[in-house]
């Protein structure tokens, strides 16, 4: 996809619109977010993660350009694990 959407981002944004799947972080540690526009029209924005309680606190953090993001341990991810959930 990134070569499509280098040389095509017309087509790109037309066919996918503001939805998409990204990672951010280090290979080492990193989140996985998705933003896709659901039936009622819209977006909705999600870290991807495993079961875990809710109430637990966001006790690790991930660089992000110039800013550190809060995570939840189940919500990080090394490269290896997070490759699966891009080529699905």
């Amino acid at each position: 996809m990134p070569s499509y959407w280098m040389f095509n981002p017309e087509q790109a944004e037309e066919q996918y619109g503001g939805s998409y799947l990204q990672a951010g972080g280090i290979a080492e540690k990193m989140s996985v977010e998705l933003r896709r526009r659901e039936d009622d029209g819209e977006y909705r924005f999600s870290i991807v993660g495993r079961d875990h309680d809710l109430a637990e606190p966001l006790t690790e953090t991930i660089d992000v350009q110039a800013a550190h993001e809060p995570r939840h341990p189940s919500e990080l991810f090394t490269a290896d694990q997070a490759a699966p959930v891009f080529m699905h």
